[in-house]
């Protein structure tokens, strides 16, 4: 099952799964907007492309690189000029599919 993560530094700060999308827990952490964060997907679905939007934007590189068993968003100031409370959403479509994308976590 698939299980999304924010790490800051190697050390992962919340970790979601898939399989706890039916679960009524938000995980609420204090990230800051001068900080560097990676996201990774362990265990992607097969034929699947990632994307990821911090609130209601793309970041640069939205779409993540799959490197073996994992797809990875490289080291960015992922909230900068982020205020509040802002959601980190993974959407995927799948590859042979260049326009529909749905939304995951």
């Amino acid at each position: 099952m698939p299980t999304f993560c924010v790490l800051k530094s190697r050390k992962i700060l919340v970790e979601k799964s898939f399989a706890d999308l039916l679960s009524i827990h938000t995980t609420t952490e204090v990230l800051s907007e001068e900080e560097r964060y990676t996201f990774r997907l362990d265990d992607p679905e097969e034929d699947e492309i990632y994307k990821v939007a911090i609130g209601d934007f793309d970041p640069d590189d939205p779409e993540g690189k799959e490197l073996g068993l994992q797809v990875w968003w490289g080291p960015s100031k992922y909230f900068e000029s982020a205020r509040g409370r802002v959601s980190i959403h993974l959407f995927s479509r799948n590859i042979d599919n260049d326009e529909i994308w749905e939304k995951r976590l």
